[in-house]
């Protein structure tokens, strides 16, 4: 088994936190074109349901939608995207607006970084 030091897979973790007041909150735009896997981690720390919009775009200008997926109160989902572009993002539609709500994002994500292609 190799060590940290040793091994070629490179992880990234970022963690956001996001307070939807409006009716349409977006995370920024992650950049998930040099990764081989990544995923989004959403934690509803909100007393109401979230609906989440998973967003794709090739330019950070164009988007499309990939899926929508229902996020419960005090819940946590595993999101990963079911297609590929070269940017993603989070968009969060709260349905009832005059609720505040707080959401943790983690994006997880692992590359290879090995010099040597035999390695």
């Amino acid at each position: 088994m190799l060590d940290r030091e040793e091994s070629c897979v490179a992880f990234e973790n970022s963690k956001l936190d996001l307070v939807i007041t409006d009716s349409v909150v977006r995370s920024p735009f992650f950049d998930t074109s040099i990764f081989v896997t990544y995923s989004f981690i959403v934690v509803n720390q909100s007393e109401t349901t979230l609906n989440l919009v998973i967003e794709e775009s090739p330019d950070r200008v164009h988007t499309f939608e990939d899926f929508t997926q229902t996020i419960k109160p005090f819940e946590t989902q595993i999101i990963v995207p079911k297609r590929f572009a070269k940017y993603t993002r989070l968009a969060f539609v709260n349905p009832s607006p005059n609720v505040k709500a707080h959401v943790r994002l983690f994006f997880q994500a692992q590359t290879y970084r090995c010099t040597n292609p035999s390695e």
